[in-house]
């Protein structure tokens, strides 16, 4: 089974309303990473959190790029990827949601065609299991 669960706040707000971890058979791997990460890639990703959620970002429609740390990839449809400086998290649109499938550390420029390959894999999986 594959669901969405919202990202916990690391404050008293509780949840990002608009930006879901993927679940998997039980398994959560957006949260499991974020719950590793250190400082400052951690905190660069809940910033970027704030600012799309709080915002209303991802209740627009279209969406729209932000600089450098959110936006989709270009030839791959609705796969979108934050960046932080050496981490990035790739995830897909669903309504006003972004659901965030997978974590990576970044070593070179282009995104690594299988971390794009895995993101498409769990939305497939998603869209028919959920």
């Amino acid at each position: 089974m594959v669901i969405g669960r919202a990202i916990e706040a690391l404050n008293s707000d509780g949840a990002y309303q608009h930006i879901h971890g993927i679940v998997v058979d039980g398994s959560e791997p957006v949260h499991a990473f974020l719950a590793n990460l250190k400082e400052p890639d951690l905190g660069q990703f809940l910033a970027a959190f704030d600012k799309l959620d709080e915002s209303g970002h991802l209740q627009a429609n279209p969406w729209k790029q932000m600089g450098k740390w959110f936006k989709p990839l270009h030839y791959v449809n609705n796969v979108w990827q934050i960046s932080s400086n050496t981490h990035r998290l790739l995830g897909f649109r669903q309504g006003h949601v972004l659901i965030l499938t997978n974590g990576f550390y970044k070593t070179g420029g282009e995104t690594p065609p299988k971390h794009i390959k895995k993101s498409g894999l769990l939305r497939r999986r998603y869209e028919t299991e959920s």
